[in-house]
């Protein structure tokens, strides 16, 4: 099927209209007005010299046909058939009046032709590409961590300073909502254990968001902790960056085709049915366990606290095998945790792994894969300390 830059280019030209096969309709128009006694003899030297010149320009007529040059097709055309009117009635004996029409087409051709070859010589407009550019990368020239967003919010570029402190590269952001990372009513974010204010610049093109580092961070509030890239507890990585990283990192396995396996792990408490559930000694031991985690990830993997028990890890380049493996060791609970519940007596610790793996090969999202991941939770162990007898009168703490 022709693209509509090829029908067009069709129906600009074709071989049917290469000079010599109109030259024979005018021949035959003039046939009736011809008059033997009224032809001029020039000489064999005048008609050779025009059918050189003839033969040129239907030569170039040709090449611009073959090479889909559309533009010099009327101007050739033209001129060709200017050239023919003009000394074709001479040789026939037809009115000399029609000579003056040849010649006017042929000057009239001649000055479209020129035109032609000048605007095609002439540089192109590059509108502005630099100035554009320029104004993209702002970010770059700014000796401050900082990003540079369009009108909707979407992030066109960060600079060096920014990705280092993020901790990600910035083809992974390209293309995301900046307001993933810094909402727009947030005003200072804590990163790297640094407190920061967060500056934002209206440019005619973009937006600006730069970070400042605080001389001295004030005391966090619960809406400024929830905005933490890390969560400190732990070590690892926020439910908020996990917003971030985890879609970037299931696009990157599906664009270069590269495996990542991701385990979901939850810890759930079961309580006797006569103890009411004590959120303070569950938030110490899930901070522990994400302690435990983070000891257990390797440097090249992600693991984030998504909260209500949740924990995620992202392993790049990771077979469904070695995520197996990588579960195994987390799903048991390490000595010093298993003392809290024996302590505690009547609780019990319930853990759930579930695993999910990315070929590259298939087109997936990180909604879909998130509820994969939930609905694929399967109970590995359950830890019950002594005096704990498991019976149906417990109550066990349900999906979030």
């Amino acid at each position: 099927m022709m693209s509509p830059q090829d029908k067009a280019r069709q129906n600009s030209g074709s071989w049917l209209s290469v000079p010599p096969i109109p030259t024979i309709m005018v021949i035959v128009a003039l046939l009736p007005f011809s008059d033997p006694s009224n032809r001029l003899y020039m000489g064999a030297t005048f008609w050779l010299f025009v059918a050189l010149i003839y033969l040129s320009i239907s030569s170039g007529y040709a090449i611009c046909l073959m090479r889909k040059i559309t533009l010099g097709l009327f101007p050739l055309q033209l001129l060709a058939q200017g050239i023919a009117l003009l000394v074709l009635p001479l040789g026939m004996g037809a009115p000399y009046g029609l000579s003056w029409i040849g010649l006017a087409m042929s000057f009239a051709g001649t000055i479209s032709l020129l035109q032609k070859v000048a605007s095609a010589l002439s540089p192109r407009n590059k509108d502005n590409t630099p100035a554009v550019e320029e104004k993209r990368d702002i970010s770059k020239r700014i000796p401050l961590p900082s990003l540079d967003t369009d009108l909707d919010g979407n992030i066109l570029s960060i600079n060096d300073d920014m990705a280092r402190l993020l901790d990600v590269s910035e083809e992974f952001l390209l293309g995301q909502s900046a307001k993933n990372i810094f909402p727009e009513d947030m005003d200072r974010v804590d990163i790297g254990g640094k407190g920061w204010q967060v500056l934002r610049k209206n440019l005619d093109e973009s937006k600006l968001i730069c970070l400042v580092e605080e001389i001295e961070s004030p005391k966090s509030s619960k809406d400024t902790k929830n905005n933490d890239m890390i969560h400190d507890p732990t070590g690892l990585y926020s439910h908020t960056y996990a917003d971030i990283m985890a879609p970037s990192e299931i696009k990157r396995s599906v664009r270069y085709r590269r495996w990542l396996s991701i385990v979901m792990i939850r810890l759930s408490f079961r309580y006797d049915g006569e103890e009411s559930a004590d959120k303070v000694w569950e938030e110490q031991i899930l901070n522990e366990y994400g302690a435990f985690v983070k000891r257990h990830t390797r440097e090249c993997d992600l693991g984030f606290f998504i909260g209500g028990g949740y924990f995620l890890i992202l392993l790049p380049e990771t077979p469904n095998a070695g995520a197996k493996i990588a579960a195994s060791k987390l799903k048991k609970l390490p000595d010093d945790i298993r003392d809290k519940f024996e302590e505690k007596d009547s609780v019990s610790a319930v853990i759930f792994t579930s695993l999910y793996h990315c070929s590259g090969n298939e087109k997936v999202d990180y909604h879909t894969v998130m509820k994969k991941l939930e609905e694929n939770l399967t109970e590995e162990e359950e830890f019950s300390p002594v005096g704990n007898t498991n019976t149906a009168n417990q109550k066990a703490e349900g999906h979030p």
